[in-house]
């Protein structure tokens, strides 16, 4: 499961993701936003905003709407935020030309100005890199809601990107070998203003699916070590999400 700039301010950048030579694209990056609702405002406002802003980047085509959206509503765990929205493009020059459309349309500006009457949100840009793949996800049937699990992780003192990419190469060994029912994706800072070094989305179908995922994977004999290794190398956060795809190039 796994755009456009919507409000916010970016700040240094945090280079754990490893970018190709000059002159190629990026991979796959994610604009992704924590929003909370200003004083008296609520999603009755944001269905508002949120039709305007995307009639805005239909009507302007090309890389500005060539993004895909999912928005993250909090569930479980420690969240500070009302919700969070992620938006996937191709890759960052792609990004950045809808970017020049959006606002070079004269028509940017206003709707920024919407939401921000209406929200204060935190920014960042990253790296996205999908590092596992199943087979029987999504499942049949599935339509635009979801449920995720989202893990911000620092490093521990003396390990590195390396080092985590060895730990996950062990674990995706593990789940491939459960034949696990999610897919799971690698964000790493590119332009950020949080400090976590990466973060991992994992994407159920549904709460149902998260219960056997979690359940399958969490009481096979192999996994403690493999959680033993992940924890060695980094120390997370974990919370639970809603989700719901809002957007994607028709």
């Amino acid at each position: 499961m796994i755009t456009m700039v919507r409000v916010g301010v970016f700040c240094a950048a945090l280079s754990l993701f490893p970018m190709p030579a000059a002159g190629a694209d990026t991979g796959a990056v994610a604009e992704v936003f924590d929003c909370n609702f200003k004083d008296g405002k609520g999603w009755t406002d944001w269905e508002r905003v949120s039709a305007s802003f995307f009639d805005t980047v239909r009507s302007i085509g090309g890389d500005t709407a060539d993004f895909t959206t999912y928005i993250w509503r909090p569930f479980r765990g420690n969240a500070e935020v009302d919700y969070i929205w992620a938006s996937y493009s191709p890759h960052l020059r792609g990004m950045a030309n809808g970017w020049s459309g959006y606002y070079g349309s004269g028509r940017g500006e206003a709707v920024d100005r919407q939401w921000e009457e209406i929200e204060s949100c935190r920014s960042r840009i990253v790296g996205v890199e999908q590092i596992y793949d199943s087979s029987n996800y999504p499942p049949a049937g599935a339509g635009r809601e979801g449920f995720a699990e989202i893990y911000r992780c620092r490093l521990r003192p003396g390990k590195t990107l390396a080092d985590l990419r060895a730990g996950i190469s062990v674990w995706h060994d593990h789940v491939e070998r459960l034949d696990a029912r999610f897919d799971v994706y690698l964000h790493l800072p590119l332009i950020s203003e949080q400090d976590d070094d990466h973060s991992y989305l994992v994407a159920h179908g549904s709460t149902a699916a998260f219960g056997a995922n979690a359940s399958r994977y969490l009481t096979h004999p192999d996994t403690a070590s493999i959680t033993t290794l992940l924890n060695e190398l980094q120390q997370c956060r974990t919370s639970l999400w809603r989700t719901e795809l809002i957007y994607r190039p028709e």
